[in-house]
């Protein structure tokens, strides 16, 4: 495979712009009670937090093809529920199946020769050898198809729903046109990682240490150099092109699992009765 200037452009956002809204989860856990004034838990968290993102890239490396799909999954999922803060019940879990879908379904299957390309260097296998994956993404944009149109539906009959609705619609016209990379870049940077920084921000301003930004920082900076390493070993043995592909999306993976444990599992429910949490 190889990446043009847009596509390089696209996935220096993604690991500039978006990897530190990750790397700012010690602030987040921070804010979590009789959490952000103990040191101690806050470093034991942070060789946690280490530990199974490490345990994530051994298991990518034992069962790439298993893992790439539970990816896509939770990844649906955690898009979904950034999206749809404020909703409730079941409007919200069909929400979630139309959000999480835009990136995880529907982009992959509008741009399928770009989308097999970079799955086949994510799984180390060539793209004929995804079937199965691709029988599973067409499967699940049945169910996306059916979560829209009730969206759609809800948004008609409710004001409330109206906003998000038409964002999913011109970012699915905008995903459509634009390269995969680029349009993944778009979502991840501009719409999911500014709404978690943008809630961070509004809780950290008010409870959180000021020094939780120098550890965000720092993290960023070694997530940016672990990056850098790995992309000259495995340059060496491979293409620049898969190796990049692998180093930002298997990184993404490392760090989106112990990411939604800590955001989804613990601080989500903490803030659902808050009004930061809008």
């Amino acid at each position: 495979m190889s990446l043009s200037a847009i596509d390089l452009c696209a996935l220096a956002m993604v690991a500039f712009i978006g990897l530190p809204h990750g790397a700012f989860d010690g602030a987040v856990y921070a804010l979590l009670p009789d959490k952000g004034a103990n040191k101690g838990r806050l470093y034991l968290f942070l060789i946690a937090y280490s530990a199974l993102a490490v345990a994530i890239i051994l298991l990518w490396l034992v069962a790439p093809l298993a893992s790439l799909i539970g990816f896509l999954a939770i990844s649906a999922f955690h898009f979904g529920k950034g999206d749809t803060e404020g909703y409730h019940g079941k409007a919200r879990l069909v929400a979630i199946a139309a959000h999480g879908g835009l990136v995880t379904i529907f982009l992959p299957l509008m741009h399928q020769d770009q989308a097999f390309a970079a799955f086949a260097a994510l799984t180390f296998r060539a793209s004929d050898e995804l079937e199965s994956l691709s029988y599973l993404l067409w499967l699940g944009a049945i169910g996306w198809g059916i979560s829209c149109l009730t969206y759609g539906w809800m948004s008609a009959m409710n004001a409330f729903y109206r906003a998000r609705f038409i964002e999913l619609i011109l970012l699915c016209l905008i995903m459509a046109t634009l390269p995969i990379l680029a349009g993944f870049a778009l979502y991840f940077c501009f719409i999911h990682s500014r709404r978690h920084f943008m809630v961070l921000y509004h809780s950290t301003k008010y409870q959180a240490p000021r020094q939780l930004l120098p550890l965000g920082i720092g993290l960023s900076c070694a997530s940016w150099l672990a990056g850098g390493i790995g992309l000259v070993l495995l340059n060496q043995y491979q293409s620049f092109a898969v190796s990049m592909i692998q180093i930002i999306f298997i990184g993404l993976a490392a760090l989106t699992v112990p990411h939604m444990i800590l955001v989804d599992g613990l601080w989500r429910p903490l803030r659902k009765n808050s009004p930061l949490a809008r």
